[in-house]
């Protein structure tokens, strides 16, 4: 008999390790669902359903931003809007749930889906509020002697206590899961509204338009700053930046100092080998940038309603014109390379005596880099020792230049089929 085993991850680059481990030990990718909020959807509704087919999950290039890494490991990956959560992006058998529960159903049909594999009630509520502030849920099916094997893998990357977290919230005024509630999330840019838009709100759920990586150059500039001298790449701090900025919508109206207690004991849960004194400085910038995003946007707002219905116009056109230009490009799945893949591996390194499954994680990553907003545009060499630390640190045992040759051809072979995407 199958069962479920769940987790819930405050930072998506540990959900992916996670997933990364479950795939290796031979977990099937056909029975792990993600959900996490779509915190990168920008203009071209594409990225999620409330206009058209209700009960649809739509894909197009945002989605697969949303789940960066993610996004290359997952099967059926899909889009759509939650009452209460704001847009998600879901895959695996949880997506097909929730495309089937129809758009009034959809926030009952994440509780139910959860439910339904022997989740209670109270904490599958739980759960949807994690995804709710940004968090990353991972499942994973397994038959019954397997199920600890995947219990070990997904508690060796720390997920969420998640009756810990809910009784913390609980402390901060929080009444339990209600899907009446708007995500706390950003909603987006002004071209976003055409979901979730009810009388005179206008959608404005969330407290900023701007998005983590929209400051992407800021963080870099005070990274260099503060620790380039230290010999640590910009991917070593980023987690503290993006936790800043997550700080920033969890603590709106609230000074440092209040809650600085409460948001060190999340980051020594959820990154257990990095002390809370080595990063609290960058966690404090992304919380004060955040800070400043919002008051932008509060200007923004009041200049910009008048602009509103020239953009949901311009939203109209780019839906027509989207879904047909996405489904070529990054609605490409990394099954979709599949063949294109084998066929590299048979002439590169079929003579080694290896079989392809050794060398598909090299093709995952070099179409993760490829998928990379920080990397388009760019050339190999540029960022090439980005990744080699990046790929050092999630596949220890395996070295870079025995598959660099891999990762590059994936990354050569999809960032066309990108670059198409976002033109």
């Amino acid at each position: 008999m199958d069962r479920t085993v769940v987790a819930l991850y405050d930072d998506m680059n540990t959900a992916q390790r996670a997933l990364e481990e479950l795939l290796r030990s031979g977990f099937d990718r056909n029975d792990i669902s993600v959900v996490r909020t779509n915190q990168t959807s920008a203009s071209g509704t594409s990225e999620m359903t409330g206009a058209g087919d209700a009960s649809g999950m739509a894909a197009g290039a945002g989605v697969g931003a949303a789940l960066g890494g993610l996004a290359g490991l997952v099967v059926g990956l899909g889009a759509l809007a939650i009452p209460g959560i704001g847009p998600i992006v879901a895959a695996g058998p949880l997506a097909t749930t929730l495309a089937g529960a129809g758009i009034g159903a959809v926030a009952g049909g994440l509780i139910g889906a959860l439910t339904d594999v022997g989740i209670p009630e109270e904490e599958a509520g739980y759960y949807a509020e994690g995804i709710r502030r940004g968090g990353t849920l991972l499942t994973v099916r397994a038959t019954d002697n397997m199920v600890g094997r995947a219990s070990e893998i997904l508690n060796r990357f720390s997920p969420v206590d998640v009756t810990q977290r809910a009784s913390e919230w609980r402390a901060s005024g929080w009444k339990g899961y209600d899907p009446a509630v708007g995500s706390t999330q950003s909603v987006g840019h002004m071209s976003d509204m055409s979901t979730g838009m009810s009388g005179a709100s206008m959608g404005f759920t969330g407290s900023s338009s701007r998005r983590f990586e929209d400051y992407d150059t800021d963080f870099r500039s005070n990274w260099q700053t503060r620790y380039g001298s230290m010999g640590r790449s910009y991917d070593r701090y980023r987690p503290a930046y993006q936790y800043g900025w997550q700080l920033g919508d969890r603590y709106q109206g609230r000074n440092w100092n209040d809650f600085e207690s409460e948001a060190r004991a999340d980051w020594q849960r959820s990154h257990p080998n990095d002390a809370w004194e080595d990063f609290k400085d960058s966690v404090r910038y992304g919380w004060e940038r955040f800070k400043e995003g919002a008051k932008d946007v509060g200007r923004d707002m009041e200049r910009g309603f008048d602009r509103a219905g020239d953009s949901l116009r311009d939203t109209g056109r780019d839906m027509e014109r989207g879904f047909d230009r996405t489904a070529s490009s990054m609605s490409r799945s990394f099954d979709t390379y599949d063949r294109d893949f084998r066929n590299n591996f048979e002439t590169s390194y079929r003579s080694r005596g290896y079989d392809y499954e050794r060398y598909r994680p090299a093709y995952q990553y070099g179409y993760t880099l490829a998928n990379e907003r920080r990397y388009r545009g760019r050339n190999w060499n540029d960022f090439e020792m980005d990744a080699r630390r990046e790929w050092e640190t999630s596949h220890p045992g395996q070295a870079w230049d025995d598959f660099k040759d891999a990762v590059r051809h994936a990354w050569q072979r999809v960032k066309a089929d990108v670059r198409d995407a976002v033109d």
